[in-house]
């Protein structure tokens, strides 16, 4: 079914965050589960490589809802302080859609016994797509039979401090602002074009020890985007004997989510997580859910 002229425009708009509330780049509520998504520093700071795929379906129930899938695998060099990683995820809302590719590189530096310090770089390519087969133009001449693509450069930089129980990350993403232009129209109406924005994050967690079975861990993520404000992500887990979690978690001007996840052996992962949207969009979806997998492989330095 042929979508009206209007949804071209809308998607246009919201892509480059001109509606103050939207990002150009996907969103997760279990950040905590992975986020070397938001931060190339991550790289290395474990002593094992791990492989994570994150699957989000928001907003459903309408048509064309923002589904997003994400796997990415990262992890350190054996003789050196340095990790490597690579992230592919693939974006679709509506009629548009995008899919990147990165490449990271992290450097690892100890601050004292208990504290340590990452740099990371990561680069790669985006391909950014519209469907125009799917627009209903108001000229019928201008109807339009193709997929409409671009692919530009990609990078994100940041730095990541942590001990055993504690982080605190900053990092910035699609630092290169690339310009994407759409010919949408017949030669003498002009092309659409539009700019993507660099994306800044600060993220923090703290695991804290009740007892030999039972932690609490705080984390916050707090994101923006130019011009949309500044929004706030946190949430609280309860992890019982590092294999069940729970939690809760909430976001400025959006709503919350509940948590739930299992770790098998030590090797395995898995997380669940429902959002309840509680503006003006929650009363006509059926809520947000994600899913989230790992696994864990043998460690390979001390």
């Amino acid at each position: 079914m042929k979508k009206p002229i209007i949804i071209l425009v809308l998607f246009l708009l919201l892509i480059p965050v001109a509606n103050t509330k939207a990002q150009q780049l996907p969103k997760f509520t279990q950040f905590m589960f992975n986020p070397y998504l938001l931060n190339p520093a991550i790289a290395g700071t474990f002593n094992y490589y791990q492989i994570r795929s994150g699957h989000r379906f928001q907003w459903s129930g309408f048509d064309g809802y923002p589904v997003t899938n994400v796997i990415s695998v990262y992890g350190p060099l054996e003789k050196q302080p340095m990790g490597l990683g690579g992230v592919i995820y693939h974006d679709v809302v509506g009629v548009t859609s995008q899919l990147g590719a990165r490449f990271s590189y992290a450097y690892n530096y100890p601050i004292n016994p208990q504290y340590k310090i990452s740099g990371g770089l990561s680069l790669g390519m985006l391909q950014y797509s519209l469907d125009a087969t799917e627009l209903e133009f108001f000229e019928p001449e201008q109807q339009q039979q193709k997929v409409l693509s671009q692919m530009r450069p990609d990078a994100s930089v940041g730095v990541y401090l942590y001990s055993a129980n504690f982080n605190f990350g900053i990092s910035a993403d699609q630092i290169f602002r690339p310009k994407l232009e759409f010919e949408i129209t017949d030669s003498t109406s002009g092309d659409a074009f539009t700019r993507l924005v660099t994306h800044f994050y600060i993220m923090s967690g703290y695991k804290y020890f009740i007892n030999r079975d039972w932690a609490i861990e705080p984390s916050l993520i707090v994101k923006k985007v130019q011009p949309a404000p500044f929004q706030l992500d946190f949430n609280v887990r309860g992890i019982y004997q590092n294999m069940v979690w729970a939690g809760v978690s909430g976001r400025t001007s959006e709503g919350i989510a509940f948590l739930l996840g299992y770790i098998h052996e030590n090797r395995i992962y898995a997380g669940f997580s429902y959002d309840l949207t509680l503006n003006e969009i929650g009363r006509y979806s059926n809520g947000t859910y994600e899913i989230m997998i790992g696994y864990k492989f043998n460690p390979i330095k001390n």
